[in-house]
């Protein structure tokens, strides 16, 4: 080897070790970097981890591939999901991990539809593993697996069968019966004259006068048929069927309750009547009878329809035997959505720190009075057509409002259903073929049995009208027996157990929420939010740095499980931002009177806020939720009122000085 092959040798060798000693020192940062971002509550870690690969790069000369060779970032969570993630180094650990876990989840339930995910599993134990500071390999996923696995019920019903015994029996008899035969003989009847004269004789010369006799008497035969009667032994075979048929009850076992890691299920059945023919089952010989039975199911208990809810108690179970912090709760949440295990329907123990997209889940205000109106006339609550509207078109936020299938508005109703399917056009789904004058005249709409109403009697029943809509899906709900049915009522708007189970859901959540929203009072300012004050302003001990310091507003806890944050005042959006003290913060600067003043919204729920800077915002405005983020030890508003605005003057108590009734 000359020297410039050992030289390129000497390089590869000192290049592959660079790369392993790299490996190390970036897996220890990226640990670093991880817990220090839970301790703060960074949910947008996946920026974090690209601004230290850039700085990897840029700084240590790092190629990037190596880095991403490492750690995989999938919507801030980090996993040890794939052979060639890095985390783990020997690739014979990684694969012996991933296959204990899917040996686990296999042996959890025989029901494939609910074994707890893989992801959600192997997220979970991430979670523990980065909030105890353990190494990569030290995973723990029997608890949780065991926790997570789907328990059954089942009941008994009895199948009926008619059972046919068809007992054929064959016997030999030998007996005398009388016998007539029938026979011919010849017999004489009579007589007859017969000529017997030679003629020659008769003409002999000389003719001499004597007797002579030409003729005789002679017998006459016939046959004669006659009959003749006795006793004769006769053997015979004689068969005799017997028919026998009973019923008969079989026990069968159907499965009745079905709780996973997310949902609860419960099946129903119904007793129906079959026609079918017997079939042979057995046949036996016993002597001269010939056994035959024969079988046939006439009673069936077959399947007739399920409920569907949300249960996510085993997974509430899991998080609370781990005690995971809240941190990586939210980051277990982000992972989870990246991962397409969206938690839908979630109202559980931790939902404060669950709940995604939080401004999305609260009622317009402005929607209200519709609903509101529609539940007088039609005796459909409320919140429950809240519901519909959020799950069919996100509150009116989807710009087309036509899907897929052809449903149309606000709410979603099929063409058909909306004028009435007794239109020409009106087969199959529904969509049908039907001019926008014909779909919105309520005279048509009378005429073919439509549920399309004119909430505003303007003479148009529009399905992209907002108020028509509503009103329309509220008759739906009440002509299919919501007072006595919800639950079948909402099945028979789309026929899905899931639909349901979502739309209920939502209408509990709307429920539970709607009356975290303070009535606008008289005034300057009205309460940013209903709840307890539970930090007056002015000097304290700070909770988190144990230092005195002035609090500068006053903290107030929350109403419910979901407490919104509204705007005290009309006014524009001065900022609307992450901070590391105020979380999700909300500033907004209000002009009275000529004066201006400045309020703050501190703490909301990750990504609830509403409002962006620039925004103008009504008094009683939903600016997001109550929530817990940035230096806060518990969910809770600190809020602030400035006269002159932040930072150009000094702040005032908003309870003592009694610019708001509270």
């Amino acid at each position: 080897m000359d020297f410039n092959e050992k030289l390129k040798a000497g390089k590869e060798k000192l290049k592959r070790f660079a790369k392993k000693q790299i490996k190390q020192a970036i897996k220890k940062f990226i640990k670093k970097i991880l817990k220090a971002l839970l301790k703060k509550l960074i949910l947008a870690i996946a920026k974090a981890i690209a601004a230290a690969v850039a700085w990897l790069v840029g700084i240590l000369g790092v190629p990037i591939a190596i880095i991403l060779g490492i750690v995989l970032i999938i919507g801030g969570a980090m996993f040890i999901l794939a052979p060639n993630l890095g985390l783990v180094d020997d690739q014979a650990k990684q694969q012996e991990m991933r296959q204990e876990l899917q040996t686990l989840i296999k042996e959890s339930s025989k029901e494939p539809n609910y074994r707890p995910p893989f992801e959600l599993v192997a997220s979970i134990d991430m979670m523990r593993i980065i909030q105890e500071d353990k190494e990569p390999e030290d995973v723990n996923y029997k608890p949780i697996v065991d926790t997570l696995t789907p328990e059954f019920t089942y009941e008994s019903y009895d199948d009926t069968y008619e059972i046919k015994t068809v007992t054929t029996t064959t016997t030999e008899v030998t007996k005398e019966e009388t016998k007539t035969e029938t026979y011919t003989v010849r017999e004489q009847v009579g007589t007859k004259r017969e000529f017997i004269c030679d003629e020659e004789e008769a003409s002999v010369m000389p003719w001499n006068l004597v007797e002579i006799r030409c003729w005789k008497q002679v017998p006459v035969y016939e046959d004669v048929v006659k009959t003749k009667t006795g006793l004769h032994p006769v053997t015979e075979t004689v068969t005799e069927v017997d028919e026998e048929v009973k019923e008969e009850k079989k026990e069968v076992s159907h499965l009745k309750t079905a709780h996973a890691w997310n949902k609860f299920e419960t099946f129903y059945y119904k007793e129906v009547e079959l026609k079918t023919e017997f079939e042979l089952v057995s046949t036996k010989q016993e002597g001269n009878k010939k056994i035959e039975i024969y079988k046939r199911k006439t009673k069936e208990w077959v399947f007739d329809h399920k409920d569907f809810e949300y249960n996510y108690t085993k997974f509430d179970q899991v998080l609370t035997d781990l005690a995971l912090e809240e941190s990586a709760i939210q980051l277990l949440v982000e992972s989870l959505k990246e991962n397409n295990i969206p938690l839908d329907g979630y109202m559980g123990t931790f939902f404060d720190t669950f709940l995604e997209g939080g401004a999305g889940m609260m009622v317009p205000a402005e929607y209200l009075k519709y609903y509101q109106a529609a539940e007088k006339k039609y005796g459909v609550k409320w919140n429950y057509l809240a519901a519909i509207h959020y799950v069919e078109t996100k509150f009116s936020s989807i710009e087309i409002m036509v899907s897929t299938v052809g449903a149309v508005g606000h709410m979603q109703f099929m063409p058909c259903t909306w004028l009435g399917w007794a239109h020409d056009s009106c087969s199959g789904k529904g969509k049908g073929n039907i001019p926008m004058s014909d779909l919105t005249n309520p005279s048509l709409i009378k005429k073919y049995r439509g549920l399309g109403q004119d909430a505003q009697g303007d003479g148009k029943s529009d399905p992209w009208d907002l108020e028509d809509a509503i009103y329309s899906a509220a008759n739906l709900l009440s002509r299919n027996g919501f007072a006595s049915d919800p639950k079948g009522a909402i099945y028979s708007y789309n026929k899905s157990q899931k639909y349901v189970a979502d739309v209920v859901h939502y209408a509990e959540l709307f429920s539970a929420t709607a009356g975290g929203i303070p009535p606008i009072t008289d005034g300057t300012f009205m309460r940013p939010t209903l709840g307890p004050i539970t930090s007056n302003f002015g000097y304290r001990i700070h909770p988190i740095t144990k230092k005195r310091k002035l609090h500068q507003g006053v903290d107030i806890g929350k109403s419910g499980s979901v407490t919104p944050i509204v705007a005290a005042a009309t006014g524009v959006v001065s900022r609307s931002e992450v901070s590391s003290s105020f979380g999700e913060v909300v500033y907004i600067k209000h002009t009275i009177d000529g004066e201006v003043w400045e309020t703050v919204y501190a703490h909301m729920v990750t990504g609830s806020r509403r409002v962006k800077k620039g925004d103008l915002v009504e008094k009683g405005q939903v600016l997001g939720l109550m929530g817990m983020t940035g230096g806060a030890t518990g969910v809770h508003l600190h809020f602030e009122v400035w006269p002159g605005g932040r930072g150009s003057g000094k702040p005032i108590d908003p309870v003592a000085s009694g610019i708001i009734k509270w």
